[in-house]
Order: C-alpha cells, then sequence, then structure tokens
C-alpha cells in the first residue's frame, strides 16, 4: 500500500502544479498583450482551461479516491501526467507566441 500513497502524493503535487501553472498563464498573457489591441491573445488561456476541465479536474478526484482505491490512485497519476505533457506543450506554444512581445 505504501505506493499507493506514493502515487498520491506525485498525484497531488503534478494537479497543484498544473494548477499553478494556469493561475500563472493569466498574468503571464495580460503582462504581453497588446492593451490596445482586440484582446486575441486572452485566447491562449482556453486550451490550459480544456486541460485543467478535462483532465486535471478528474484527476484530483481520482487522486481522492485513490486514497482508498489502488484503481484510481494509477487513473489519477496517469491523467495528470497527460496533462503535463498536454501543458508543457501548449506552454512552448504560448512562450513561443508571446514570449517577445512585452506590452510595456
Amino acid at each position: 500500500m505504501a505506493w499507493t500513497r506514493n502515487y498520491y502524493a506525485a498525484t497531488i503535487a503534478v494537479i497543484v502544479a498544473e494548477s499553478l501553472l494556469w493561475l500563472y498563464s493569466f498574468r503571464y498573457i495580460h503582462a504581453r498583450s497588446n492593451p490596445l489591441g482586440d484582446g486575441m491573445e486572452w485566447l491562449a488561456a482556453v486550451p490550459l482551461t480544456v486541460v485543467l476541465v478535462a483532465l486535471v479536474v478528474p484527476a484530483a478526484i481520482s487522486a481522492l479516491l485513490g486514497w482508498w482505491f489502488a484503481w484510481a490512485a494509477k487513473l489519477a497519476a496517469g491523467l495528470a501526467a497527460v496533462a503535463a505533457v498536454v501543458d508543457v506543450v501548449l506552454w512552448i506554444e504560448i512562450v513561443g507566441e508571446l514570449g517577445g512581445k512585452p506590452a510595456h
């Protein structure tokens, strides 16, 4: 049962990191958006929000169930790992699009 607790702890750490990345993305986009533009930069937050809702929230729920059920801990770890990979790919794209464009 120790491996279940390890899955649980690792999954919770990844879920917290993913949630913090999602929150930080709003600050990052705000700092690089054109104040006189049309606001299309904010669409970069949509894919990260989809990942949060479709993968991170189910991973969090499964992690809470994983405290009692081993299969839920494995499911949560898998969902969190997929979400982390997708978030890294999306973050690289967002930085590539907005990285060299400070607004102020």
